[in-house]
């Protein structure tokens, strides 16, 4: 147990205004740290290892978290925790979290399709006057433009403060770009709104607040971990916020 009585977790938790937060330092195998001591915490009674929560960044995490389980139990079969995405949540396992909750997610308009968002997208660069040369050049904007709607959502920004972020001595130059982008900060979202949709990252900050909603309410009465997550998408940070103070909630930073 030599990695468990390094890190002890860390069992050193940072406690700032009552938060549970941990990590596992840097250099140490974070999947590996996380396995061993989940399995050394539940040594006198494996089963209850079943009823923890782990909420991890991606669901390629998922998967080597539980590879791992199975290696250090030698590929035996093992009692596994319920492991989450939360970058990419999964709206059955949502409903489960969730499950008795007022903070719903049946409201929340579908995200629309990528591929559907990329061709109307590129519809609307074709009518921007002389700008393209082609569907191909077409698709190419507007694929750019979906990775820029993307992270202006993620950052929880406003396409309408564009025309902010710029100097004034930028602004002629700017003005350029400002009123190719209006075909987003303008025309998209009336577009979505007329097929009943949004931005697949835009609900998934939806689902996200909701689980915060419904967890600071009512605190599950499992124990949760969100663990390797920094909580760089604001959304998320705020589901780490409230994780780290529910009763049984803690968050593990990684390399701290």
């Amino acid at each position: 147990m030599g990695i468990i009585n390094s890190m002890k977790l860390q069992e050193k938790a940072i406690k700032m205004a009552q938060h549970e937060i941990y990590n596992i330092r840097a250099g140490l195998p974070f999947s590996k740290s996380l396995a061993q001591y989940l399995l050394h915490i539940t040594t006198d009674a494996p089963e209850s290892l079943t009823r923890y929560r782990i909420l991890l960044p991606t669901r390629r995490a998922c998967r080597i978290l539980r590879e791992t389980f199975l290696s250090l139990n030698e590929g035996k079969p093992i009692l596994l925790p319920q492991l989450s995405p939360l970058g990419d949540v999964d709206e059955d396992d949502l409903s489960l979290m969730m499950f008795g909750g007022r903070h719903g997610f049946l409201d929340i308009p579908e995200a629309i399709p990528p591929m559907k968002r990329q061709l109307l997208l590129a519809k609307l660069i074709r009518n921007v006057p002389d700008f393209v040369q082609g569907h191909d050049h077409a698709l190419a904007l507007s694929n750019a433009l979906c990775r820029f709607i993307d992270q202006v959502v993620v950052e929880g920004l406003a396409l309408s403060d564009l025309y902010k972020i710029v100097p004034d001595e930028f602004a002629a130059h700017w003005q350029i770009t400002l009123d190719f982008l209006k075909i987003i900060s303008e025309h998209w979202p009336t577009i979505l709104a007329e097929h009943g949709q949004i931005d697949v990252a835009q609900r998934r900050n939806h689902l996200l607040h909701a689980l915060a909603d419904h967890w600071q309410e009512s605190p599950p009465d499992y124990p949760v971990i969100a663990a390797g997550s920094t909580g760089s998408i604001p959304a998320a940070g705020r589901v780490l916020g409230v994780i780290s103070k529910m009763p049984q909630g803690c968050v593990i930073l990684p390399g701290l």
